[in-house]
Protein backbone atom coordinates (compact mmCIF):
# COMPACT_ATOMS: atom_id res chain seq x y z
CA UNK A 1 0.00 0.00 0.00
CA UNK A 2 1.43 3.41 -0.80
CA UNK A 3 0.41 6.67 0.60
CA UNK A 4 0.68 10.55 -0.57
CA UNK A 5 3.28 12.54 1.36
CA UNK A 6 3.45 15.84 1.25
CA UNK A 7 7.19 15.50 -0.25
CA UNK A 8 7.74 12.21 -0.06
CA UNK A 9 5.86 8.96 -0.69
CA UNK A 10 5.22 6.66 2.13
CA UNK A 11 4.70 2.90 1.92
CA UNK A 12 3.03 0.63 4.41
CA UNK A 13 6.82 -0.90 5.54
CA UNK A 14 7.60 2.73 5.97
CA UNK A 15 10.02 3.30 3.17
CA UNK A 16 9.84 6.30 1.82
CA UNK A 17 10.93 7.55 -1.85
CA UNK A 18 10.80 11.25 -3.56
CA UNK A 19 8.18 10.20 -6.48
CA UNK A 20 6.95 7.10 -7.36
CA UNK A 21 5.81 6.11 -10.94
CA UNK A 22 2.05 4.07 -11.03
CA UNK A 23 1.57 2.55 -14.51
CA UNK A 24 -2.13 1.07 -14.75
CA UNK A 25 -3.39 -1.22 -17.31
CA UNK A 26 -6.73 -2.61 -17.52
CA UNK A 27 -7.63 -6.57 -17.34
CA UNK A 28 -10.61 -7.38 -19.55
CA UNK A 29 -12.93 -9.58 -17.72
CA UNK A 30 -13.62 -12.14 -20.45
CA UNK A 31 -14.60 -15.04 -18.62
CA UNK A 32 -18.70 -14.41 -19.87
CA UNK A 33 -18.39 -13.98 -23.51
CA UNK A 34 -16.36 -17.08 -23.35
CA UNK A 35 -18.48 -18.98 -21.13
CA UNK A 36 -20.94 -17.91 -23.52
CA UNK A 37 -19.60 -19.32 -26.74
CA UNK A 38 -18.44 -15.92 -28.11
CA UNK A 39 -15.12 -15.52 -30.07
CA UNK A 40 -12.52 -14.14 -27.76
CA UNK A 41 -8.99 -12.97 -29.16
CA UNK A 42 -7.74 -10.08 -27.32
CA UNK A 43 -11.25 -8.99 -26.91
CA UNK A 44 -14.40 -9.98 -27.89
CA UNK A 45 -14.59 -10.47 -31.65
CA UNK A 46 -17.12 -8.48 -33.46
CA UNK A 47 -17.84 -6.92 -36.76
CA UNK A 48 -18.41 -3.12 -37.66
CA UNK A 49 -21.49 -3.35 -36.20
CA UNK A 50 -20.62 -4.82 -32.91
CA UNK A 51 -21.65 -8.46 -33.24
CA UNK A 52 -20.14 -11.13 -31.82
CA UNK A 53 -19.79 -14.44 -33.33
CA UNK A 54 -23.62 -15.38 -32.06
CA UNK A 55 -25.84 -13.26 -34.03
CA UNK A 56 -28.06 -12.16 -30.50
CA UNK A 57 -25.33 -10.98 -28.82
CA UNK A 58 -23.52 -7.87 -29.25
CA UNK A 59 -19.98 -5.98 -27.98
CA UNK A 60 -19.48 -2.43 -27.25
CA UNK A 61 -16.52 -0.59 -25.49
CA UNK A 62 -13.30 -1.38 -24.13
CA UNK A 63 -13.93 -4.93 -24.22
CA UNK A 64 -14.96 -4.85 -27.74
CA UNK A 65 -11.79 -5.75 -29.93
CA UNK A 66 -11.80 -3.39 -32.89
CA UNK A 67 -13.04 -5.18 -36.06
CA UNK A 68 -9.93 -3.84 -38.11
CA UNK A 69 -6.94 -3.23 -36.11
CA UNK A 70 -7.44 -6.32 -34.37
CA UNK A 71 -6.86 -4.22 -30.72
CA UNK A 72 -9.41 -3.34 -27.65
CA UNK A 73 -9.31 0.94 -27.67
CA UNK A 74 -9.16 1.61 -24.45
CA UNK A 75 -10.71 5.32 -24.88
CA UNK A 76 -13.61 7.24 -24.37
CA UNK A 77 -14.11 8.55 -27.79
CA UNK A 78 -14.11 4.71 -29.16
CA UNK A 79 -16.59 3.33 -26.36
CA UNK A 80 -18.77 5.68 -27.11
CA UNK A 81 -18.87 6.07 -30.37
CA UNK A 82 -18.49 2.20 -31.06
CA UNK A 83 -21.43 1.57 -28.52
CA UNK A 84 -23.50 4.38 -30.79
CA UNK A 85 -22.81 2.33 -33.91
CA UNK A 86 -23.76 -0.88 -32.32
CA UNK A 87 -26.67 0.23 -30.53
CA UNK A 88 -28.08 1.69 -33.81
CA UNK A 89 -26.98 -1.63 -35.70
CA UNK A 90 -29.00 -3.78 -32.68
CA UNK A 91 -32.45 -1.65 -33.90
CA UNK A 92 -31.43 -2.19 -37.51
CA UNK A 93 -29.39 -4.77 -39.05
CA UNK A 94 -28.59 -2.74 -42.10
CA UNK A 95 -27.13 0.29 -39.95
CA UNK A 96 -23.58 0.66 -40.94
CA UNK A 97 -20.65 -0.16 -38.58
CA UNK A 98 -17.89 2.12 -37.07
CA UNK A 99 -15.17 2.48 -39.21
CA UNK A 100 -13.51 5.48 -37.60
CA UNK A 101 -9.74 5.66 -36.80
CA UNK A 102 -9.25 5.04 -33.46
CA UNK A 103 -8.42 8.59 -31.45
CA UNK A 104 -7.50 9.79 -28.24
CA UNK A 105 -6.04 12.78 -26.26
CA UNK A 106 -4.26 13.49 -22.81
CA UNK A 107 -3.41 17.02 -21.35
CA UNK A 108 -0.11 16.83 -19.86
CA UNK A 109 0.96 20.03 -18.07
CA UNK A 110 1.03 22.46 -21.98
CA UNK A 111 1.08 20.11 -23.23
CA UNK A 112 -2.41 18.61 -25.76
CA UNK A 113 -1.23 15.13 -26.99
CA UNK A 114 -3.71 14.02 -29.59
CA UNK A 115 -3.07 10.49 -31.34
CA UNK A 116 -5.04 9.32 -34.39
CA UNK A 117 -5.18 5.69 -35.42
CA UNK A 118 -2.14 2.92 -35.16
CA UNK A 119 1.05 2.37 -36.11
CA UNK A 120 1.19 0.31 -38.79
CA UNK A 121 4.55 -1.98 -39.50
CA UNK A 122 6.42 -0.97 -42.87
CA UNK A 123 4.85 2.90 -42.04
CA UNK A 124 7.45 5.45 -42.52
CA UNK A 125 7.08 8.65 -40.70
CA UNK A 126 7.59 12.49 -41.35
CA UNK A 127 8.64 14.65 -38.68
CA UNK A 128 7.04 18.56 -39.07
CA UNK A 129 8.02 20.66 -36.52
CA UNK A 130 5.75 23.40 -35.55
CA UNK A 131 6.23 26.64 -32.92
CA UNK A 132 3.62 24.59 -30.76
CA UNK A 133 4.83 21.12 -31.17
CA UNK A 134 5.91 18.38 -33.46
CA UNK A 135 3.50 16.58 -35.76
CA UNK A 136 4.63 13.00 -37.11
CA UNK A 137 2.55 11.87 -39.82
CA UNK A 138 2.63 7.82 -40.50
CA UNK A 139 1.66 6.68 -43.91
CA UNK A 140 1.88 3.43 -45.69
CA UNK A 141 3.47 2.28 -49.13
CA UNK A 142 0.53 3.81 -50.94
CA UNK A 143 0.69 7.03 -49.18
CA UNK A 144 -2.20 6.77 -46.79
CA UNK A 145 -1.97 8.14 -43.66
CA UNK A 146 -2.09 5.59 -41.23
CA UNK A 147 -1.53 7.15 -37.96
CA UNK A 148 -0.76 10.89 -36.79
CA UNK A 149 0.89 11.99 -33.44
CA UNK A 150 0.17 16.30 -32.85
CA UNK A 151 1.07 18.49 -30.04
CA UNK A 152 -1.16 21.15 -29.40
CA UNK A 153 -2.63 21.11 -33.01
CA UNK A 154 -6.39 20.09 -33.27
CA UNK A 155 -6.59 21.81 -36.50
CA UNK A 156 -4.08 19.51 -37.99
CA UNK A 157 -6.38 16.35 -36.19
CA UNK A 158 -9.18 17.51 -37.46
CA UNK A 159 -8.02 17.43 -40.68
CA UNK A 160 -6.05 14.09 -40.40
CA UNK A 161 -9.28 12.78 -39.39
CA UNK A 162 -10.73 13.85 -43.12
CA UNK A 163 -7.97 12.38 -44.56
CA UNK A 164 -7.88 8.46 -43.20
CA UNK A 165 -12.29 8.22 -43.67
CA UNK A 166 -11.44 9.65 -47.35
CA UNK A 167 -10.55 7.16 -50.01
CA UNK A 168 -7.56 7.49 -52.32
CA UNK A 169 -5.77 10.74 -50.83
CA UNK A 170 -2.46 9.64 -51.00
CA UNK A 171 0.35 12.07 -49.34
CA UNK A 172 4.19 12.71 -49.59
CA UNK A 173 6.65 14.29 -47.69
CA UNK A 174 6.73 17.80 -49.74
CA UNK A 175 2.62 17.68 -49.51
CA UNK A 176 2.97 17.32 -45.92
CA UNK A 177 5.67 20.24 -45.49
CA UNK A 178 3.39 22.33 -48.01
CA UNK A 179 0.53 22.44 -45.07
CA UNK A 180 -0.30 25.93 -44.33
CA UNK A 181 0.88 26.88 -41.14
Amino acid sequence: MITACRRCTATASGKTFDAVVVGIGVDLNLELARDAGLTVDRGIVVNAQGRSNDPAIFAAGDVAQHHQYGLCIQSWAFAQNQAIATAKAMLDPQASGYDEAPWLWSDQYDRNVQILGIPQAGSRTIVRDEPQGAIYFSLNADGRLTQLVAFNNARIVKLAKRWMAAEGISLTSRSLTRLSR
